[in-house]
């Protein structure tokens, strides 16, 4: 073997032997779109059905975002501005390295200032993080991979659906409401912790209100309906500021948010169909697919909330769903009088081509 072939082969191995270290870079140089706009995050990929969820993980006083887009992934966007100029920055798909299952929910259900993280399980179980950090640091820990009544039985999720945790009674406490396929809502009241630190539920009823949500519209009654009802999302919030919390519902069959006031008060819930909204906002309101998640945050700072829906995909999902699903409405209302208007339909802001789509 001559010194060149010995020198040739020396440095294949050497470059056989080196090792790569890849670093993903959502945003390495500005991109603009076709209108000379930047994008704001253009490389990170695009979302097909996300799920989504506002909230200050940082204690920075400004609205950080979760996006949940493929099981077991929970995607973080940074808010890097100010609560009145909102700045999102991808961090990473694997926040936390938590395994969320098929939904996720963040709520304080300690009462200690940060937030506590609940998740789909397997067979629509519910499993629970309680957050042992602090409201600038969180860390998460599994306390229950099952999550049970006072009798021990476990509460189950009708899959796909996403429960909603909310203090309906002004009691201090947030209790668990379940979205049923049969367009009923079940009702768990929180009691407290067990000796590990896991939330006890006491089973209440199976139809909230008496209330079943139905894709042409709601009834106080038990009888049979032609109309259609699904999967589902629920979001109780004060639209109206007048002290109790009102129902936004997103459905599988629903192409649109269905919207329904409440006309009680706080220690009293009282939601009559004869208030109900089937397309919301009134003004230009959603109009997808279906399996529309609602969800609200003071995105601006000032002092009202703002409208995301994220685009699930329900029964009749079109092919725009796979590129317009993230839309945002800025409330240009007020606390007591809300004016919802659509600004985008794909709030992350990145170039997405599709689904199953190679750019060259």
């Amino acid at each position: 073997m001559n010194l060149k072939s010995i020198f040739l082969l020396l440095f294949s191995c050497q470059i056989f032997a080196q090792t790569w270290d890849f670093q993903r870079e959502v945003t390495p140089f500005p991109v603009l779109n076709d209108l000379g706009v930047p994008y704001q995050q253009p490389f990170f990929g695009g979302l097909n059905a996300p799920s989504h969820q506002f909230l200050d993980i940082d204690g920075d006083n400004d609205a950080d975002l979760f996006v949940q887009d493929r099981a077991n992934h929970l995607i973080f966007f940074r808010n890097g501005g100010t609560p009145n100029t909102p700045e999102f920055q991808w961090e990473t798909d694997e926040f936390g390295d938590l395994f969320v299952g098929s939904w996720f929910k963040f709520a304080d259900v300690d009462l200690d200032g940060d937030f506590d993280l609940f998740a789909e399980n397997p067979f629509g179980i519910i499993r629970y993080f309680q957050n042992t950090g602090t409201a600038t640091a969180a860390n998460f820990v599994i306390s229950a991979d099952t999550l049970r009544d006072e009798t021990g039985e476990a509460i189950i999720v009708d899959g796909p659906s996403v429960p909603e945790w909310a203090d309906m009674y002004c009691a201090n406490r947030l209790d668990l409401f379940l979205g049923r396929i049969s367009g009923y809502t079940t009702e768990y009241r929180f009691l407290g912790f067990d000796s590990n630190n896991v939330p006890i539920y006491r089973h209440i009823t199976d139809t909230f209100e008496n209330l079943q949500i139905l894709t042409g519209g709601g009834r106080n009654t038990t009888a049979p309906a032609d109309d259609r009802h699904g999967a589902n999302s629920l979001t109780f919030l004060d639209i109206d500021d007048d002290g109790d919390l009102d129902l936004f519902w997103g459905d599988f069959f629903a192409n649109s948010i269905i919207f329904i006031e409440n006309t009680g008060n706080c220690g009293n819930p009282n939601f009559e169909t004869a208030n109900i909204v089937e397309e919301f906002p009134p003004v230009d309101p959603v109009n997808t697919g279906g399996f529309n998640i609602p969800r609200f945050a003071d995105i601006d700072g000032d002092g009202d909330a703002d409208m995301f829906v994220s685009v699930f995909g329900g029964s009749g999902s079109f092919v725009t769903d796979k590129e317009a699903n993230f839309y945002f409405y800025e409330n240009g209302g007020d606390a007591t009088s809300p004016d919802f208007a659509l600004q985008t339909k794909d709030f992350v802001n990145s170039i997405d081509i599709g689904q199953n789509t190679i750019p060259a």
